[in-house]
């Protein structure tokens, strides 16, 4: 075998993994959904015959012949059972049982794509022997019944009627259909970075408008000259002195000029905005995903867990058609999987039981999804099984020290059952690999705060419990009602905002030593943003006797928050933090808005904890008479730039920024400054020429250098010294504090 017949097998071999996996990964959804009533498996059978039987020809294909042959004995078995299902000869639904060597099938053949060892074709060829006497007990003359011991039934399905109304099969066949065309793969980092370089376009997009502008009034003035100095010459009756007449073609022609350039920059920039707005939305577009890629690990899930405990279950999902970021369809795996968990190990109760309870044997749990107001999604997960019993949770929580007595006297019973998102709450007696280690559903809430949502829950004493969850329906767009604070602007992300009000100045009351306004007929605490964000106000900033007040809310907590000013709602672009500010207090993010602009994000259930602790500073106030120490920040990045920036600000330094280092270098020509803190990666000048200029200049010599960046090596480091660097930061290796405290070092 020569060199380019094996770099062409290993590219097959590397597309027939990734179709493999997509394919078993179907067909595992598709065999926990067999377990349904008859009408639907029967259609689900059609589907995964189609399936098993490309599997086995795209492992001919590649040489795979232990997965060759477990798909051609599952083709066997879904051929049989499809044919005994339409002669009627078969009961329906089978034990649960007896679907164990198919899905032990499917997970062989996943591990097969990874481990081509012997131990993995020997379990294929063990499992296929399996599913050949599974098949052999379908044959006609065969007892019309499925063998297999007595276990949980898990049935899988999918509530999804069309728009006219269509039920049954002709449902569930689109049901089965693909939710999405195969087509060219494309790897989703690379999308994302298409999106990055689009929103960090779009400065350069109003810049190029600003520069249209900024020549249409170069035409102006040139004609305002051009007519003063003709007035001039008519006066003086100089109409035929040969220079000034020079001049004042020369103003005409540069008048006519800018015009010219005037328009094309506009036409250009205009285009150039359309472009960059495009190609943002089409990134955007392809990183949406079906969350039926999300909410397919559902049913097999279930299926594992209940089998374990001796339960059955069924699995209902309505709403898999509707599409989210790729991020946040990562960011809601572990909560689904929590959830699901936390439904049949604490919710559903054991088949007996049910019973004695007139409840049927299997428990169900369903997952709906749907679209919500302004890009919102909605996701619930619902069982009907034991629900929540408020006084068993209050005796647990005192118990475990999370609640004292008296407050566990005031709590109403809405209030009890939210008991179960605090950290490290648990009603299990004994730690097993599910329960009882205080892991559950406060890392939902979490995990759901951290993508900009919320959840709460609602719970009827033995009839079950059902988690709600709003959040954006993007990862990166989402809508927002911006804010003024201590001179600055924030944004606070409209799925926390519960309302907007106007107060008199005494309208907060104090109650337990603390602020608090009554909102709604709710008692809430309030504070000032200001000072939850440790930013500095004015000694003599005077009371106009009105307070704008923002009432935030994460999960069932609501704070209200005083600011500056409210100054409207407006789409934005969450900017991620880089590794020097992810630990940062009471912010979330970047958001880049439509104007160009950017704003920090709050962090709505940040800011509860930090008042509910007091973990805050009290904001200092800043002497007039005493000059604010000056920094530079040089960072191409606008994420890292503003963050730099904000962080300083708050810190109590005057900053100005840089786009690149020779931007830093013209204005560190035409200003004075305490302190340079620079990236080294930029375009024009790198940090280490910048840093080696100033250390050249007579009037900048002295003037201390940082360089924040994401250079780690130790000749990186070296090169930083020897250009004369005061500090060397990297970006991964430090939080907010050592940076402020680096600044404060040196100036």
């Amino acid at each position: 075998m020569d060199a380019t017949e094996r770099e062409f097998l290993e590219r097959l071999r590397a597309t027939f993994e990734l179709e493999a996996a997509d394919i078993l990964a179907e067909l595992a959804r598709e065999v926990v959904g067999l377990e349904d009533e008859a009408a639907k498996a029967a259609v689900v059978l059609r589907s995964a015959f189609r399936r098993a039987h490309s599997l086995k020809g795209a492992a001919r294909a590649v040489g795979e012949s232990g997965i060759e042959a477990a798909c051609q004995a599952l083709e066997n078995v879904f051929a049989k059972l499809r044919d005994a299902l339409a002669a009627g000869a078969l009961d329906w639904p089978p034990e649960s049982a007896w679907f164990d060597a198919p899905h032990e099938a499917l997970t062989l053949m996943s591990k097969a794509l990874s481990n081509r060892d012997d131990k993995t074709a020997a379990e294929l060829a063990s499992v296929a022997g399996k599913l050949d006497r599974l098949a052999g007990d379908l044959d006609p003359g065969e007892p019309a019944s499925c063998p297999g011991r007595p276990g949980p039934v898990v049935a899988a399905g999918r509530d999804e009627p069309g728009e006219s109304g269509e039920s049954g099969e002709q449902a569930q066949q689109e049901t089965c259909a693909p939710e999405t065309p195969r087509g060219l793969r494309i790897d989703p980092a690379r999308l994302a970075a298409i999106l990055a370089g689009a929103e960090e376009m779009i400065p350069l997009g109003l810049s190029a408008r600003d520069q249209a502008s900024s020549l249409y009034a170069m035409a102006e003035l040139a004609a305002e000259l051009r007519r003063s100095l003709a007035g001039l010459l008519l006066a003086k009756n100089e109409a035929q002195n040969p220079g000034l007449t020079a001049v004042a073609e020369g103003l005409g022609r540069l008048e006519r000029q800018a015009a010219t350039l005037s328009r094309r920059c506009a036409t250009n920039a205009r285009a150039l905005n359309r472009l960059i707005a495009a190609a943002g939305e089409n990134a955007k577009s392809a990183l949406m995903r079906p969350l039926t890629s999300l909410l397919e690990i559902a049913p097999k899930l279930a299926r594992d867990v209940a089998r374990d405990q001796g339960k059955e279950v069924l699995v209902k999902m309505r709403g898999v058609r509707v599409m989210a970021d790729r991020a946040v369809l990562e960011g809601l795996r572990d909560p689904l999987i929590h959830l699901v968990r936390n439904a049949v190990d604490h919710g559903i109760e054991p088949p007996g039981e049910r019973q004695a309870l007139g409840k049927p044997r299997r428990g169900l749990i369903a997952i709906e999804v749907s679209r919500a107001e302004s890009g919102m999604l909605h996701l619930s997960v619902s069982d009907d099984g034991r629900g929540l019993d408020g006084r068993a949770l209050i005796e647990s929580a005192l118990r475990k020290g999370l609640i004292g007595p008296d407050e566990a006297r005031e709590l109403s019973p809405a209030e009890a059952q939210r008991l179960v998102f605090l950290p490290g709450f648990s009603t299990s007696s004994m730690v097993t690999e599910i329960s009882g280690r205080g892991v559950g559903l406060d890392v939902v809430r979490d995990h759901i705060e951290k993508l900009g949502g919320v959840a709460d829950l609602q719970s009827v004493p033995g009839r079950g419990l059902s988690v709600d969850i709003r959040l954006p329906m993007t990862a990166s767009a989402f809508r927002g009602v911006l804010v003024g604070c201590a001179s600055r602007m924030f944004i606070m992300p409209s799925a926390n905002v519960v309302r907007i009000l106007r107060l008199g100045a005494d309208a907060p009351r104090i109650a337990g030593g603390r602020p608090t306004l009554t909102v709604d007929g709710r008692v809430i605490a309030c504070a000032r943003l200001a000072a939850l964000l440790g930013l500095p106000e004015p000694p003599d900033e005077a009371a106009s006797g009105r307070l704008t007040v923002l009432v935030a809310a994460a999960a069932d907590r609501r704070l209200a928050l005083i600011v500056d000013a409210a100054l409207g709602e407006t789409e934005a672009r969450a900017k991620p933090f880089g590794g020097i500010l992810r630990q940062v207090r009471n912010i979330a993010g970047v958001a880049l808005l439509g104007s160009g602009a950017t704003a920090l994000t709050l962090d709505a259930a940040g800011l509860i904890r930090t008042e509910q602790t007091g973990a805050h500073a009290a904001p200092k106030a800043q002497p007039k008479a005493t000059r604010r120490k000056s920094v530079l920040v040089a960072e191409d990045t606008v994420t890292s730039r503003m963050v730099l920036q904000n962080l300083l600000e708050a810190a109590g330094y005057a900053v100005q920024t840089a786009v690149d280092g020779q931007d830093a270098w013209e204005k560190l020509q035409a200003d004075d400054f305490d302190l340079l803190v620079s990236d080294v990666e930029m375009p024009r000048v790198s940090g280490f020429e910048l840093t080696e200029r100033v250390r050249a200049d007579k009037r900048l010599g002295r003037l201390p250098v940082v360089l924040v960046t994401s250079l780690a090596s130790r000749a990186d480091r070296e090169r930083g010294g020897a250009a004369g660097a005061n500090a060397y930061i990297v970006k991964g290796g430090f939080d907010q504090g050592n940076l402020l405290a680096i600044v404060a070092k040196f100036i």
